[in-house]
């Protein structure tokens, strides 16, 4: 990377964005991370490894994954920032849907805050053009990626952007570069103006909450609701009629909009997973809030009077996607703390839940009026007892049976997709045989048919197929 971005006040994003190699790029965030964590007293997680060089591909995709759970789970901005850094490292250009949830931040960010770093005055004016110019080099290659176009590639995602904007390439080799791809998302198709000019108060309006005034936001589509569904079939047999009370409101063609809905039922029944799948398959953001760690009204944002401002999930949702719908999924909410001392919970999530008062939300972390009415809203639950009866009231209670040994065949399948999702060497693994199902059978209903334990006793199968399998 550049010493002029080093030296540079770039959000850390937009400063991974000009790493030359995967390699590089995981061991400058990684040191980034540790100081971040460091400052706010967050210690940083065991399973990380430190060189990437070292540590097998599975590994460090299941520490990253694993990361990024743990950050988005803070709430905060800097670990937003974290979050959406890490999940850059993730990205396959053979599989451009993983770059639905990179890009739109990714792009906002580098636009609004390029601005901000120059009126510092830290960058001559010459560097400066010559830093946007490289920047907005990058955000079309990494635009052109989520478009497919290098699905043939065997290398990663900065070491082609590295290739495809060195000076012999950019104009000569690939004359198209400068304008195959927009610098930003373009709001094709439905939109809506989620933070209206009258309704802010732009002093001490933070820059990238005041560059969405007056800005129409994303409004994602379903293109095709029964596609969507026969996906999550074939993922979750055991929950077919969960899946179609949760899409019932999805309508072709038209911005995703989903009654809030609570899914209900056992540990490991795959309630969780289930949501996040559902915004992936439609390219929804999904914003995971662990109420289980959770004992106050944070959830609603906290006001400027305080010592440190904080704007509600849904709005941090809505920024950091840049879509108008995203997902937030209250995870396990029955497990909030039921004091009232610094607030609830569950006291400040029923203004959301309401269309009426969500369309004009007063975020007082901000202070600003915002439509908050087309994000959707899920939460878990094992149960329903200890929540409130205004909160159950606003929710459609969806039952998430748990699976049975019927369901084994098809489970195992997905199960093996994920992993191999996650190592590539996993890709051309033999189906599980009779024999194996019928051990990974036995173990997993003495676990009570967990999805979580099915995919340890799948991994284990596999790795001690491995370990059998005879050397040449």
């Amino acid at each position: 990377m550049s010493n002029d971005f080093e030296d540079a006040d770039f959000p850390l994003p937009v400063a991974l964005l000009m790493q030359d190699r995967w390699d590089d790029a995981y061991s400058y965030l990684l040191n980034e991370t540790k100081l971040t964590l460091a400052g706010r007293l967050l210690a940083m997680p065991d399973d990380v490894p430190f060189d990437p060089t070292t540590a097998a591909r599975a590994v460090l995709q299941k520490a990253i994954l694993s990361l990024i759970e743990s950050l988005a789970g803070h709430g905060e901005r800097e670990s937003g920032l974290l979050s959406l850094a890490w999940r850059m490292l993730t990205v396959d250009p053979q599989k451009p849907d993983t770059f639905v949830a990179v890009m739109p931040p990714l792009a906002f960010m580098a636009k609004h805050y390029f601005t901000e770093v120059t009126d510092t005055k830290l960058l001559a004016e010459i560097e400066a053009t010559k830093l946007r110019e490289q920047i907005d080099a990058r955000l079309r290659v990494w635009w052109r990626a989520a478009d497919g176009k290098y699905k043939d590639s065997h290398v990663s995602m900065f070491r082609i952007a590295a290739v495809d904007t060195r000076p012999s390439a950019i104009g000569i080799d690939d004359p198209d570069v400068a304008t195959d791809s927009p610098q930003q998302p373009e709001v094709k198709g439905p939109s809506v103006v989620v933070m209206k000019k009258p309704g802010a108060v732009t002093k001490g309006l933070p820059n990238d909450w005041k560059d969405m005034i007056g800005q129409a936001i994303q409004l994602v589509v379903c293109a095709d609701a029964a596609a969507v569904r026969r996906d999550l079939y074939a993922e979750y047999p055991h929950a077919t009629q969960a899946i179609d009370l949760l899409t019932r409101d999805m309508r072709d063609g038209q911005p995703v909009r989903l009654r809030p809905a609570l899914l209900v039922g056992p540990p490991g029944s795959g309630k969780s997973r289930l949501v996040r799948r559902l915004g992936e398959i439609l390219g929804l953001y999904t914003y995971r809030y662990d109420a289980a760690v959770v004992a106050d009204n944070m959830f609603g944002g906290l006001s400027k009077g305080w010592g440190s401002a904080h704007p509600s999930v849904p709005a941090r949702a809505v920024q950091t996607s840049m879509q108008a719908n995203p997902i937030v999924m209250v995870d396990e909410v029955e497990k909030a703390a039921d004091s009232t001392h610094n607030g609830n919970l569950w006291h400040s999530m029923v203004p959301f839940l309401e269309r009426e008062t969500s369309a004009r939300y007063r975020d007082g972390g901000i202070d600003a009026e915002l439509d908050l009415s087309h994000v959707n809203h899920v939460a878990t639950a094992n149960a329903v007892d200890r929540l409130p009866s205004p909160l159950r009231d606003r929710y459609r209670m969806i039952r998430v049976p748990s699976p049975t040994l019927a369901h084994l065949p098809a489970l195992a399948v997905q199960v093996m997709r994920d992993l191999a999702r996650d190592d590539d060497a996993r890709a051309h693994d033999d189906p599980l045989a009779e024999d194996e199902l019928d051990i990974i059978g036995r173990a997993w209903a003495r676990e009570r048919f967990s999805m979580r334990k099915l995919q340890r006793l799948v991994a284990a199968t596999l790795d001690a197929r491995d370990a059998c399998a005879p050397r040449h």
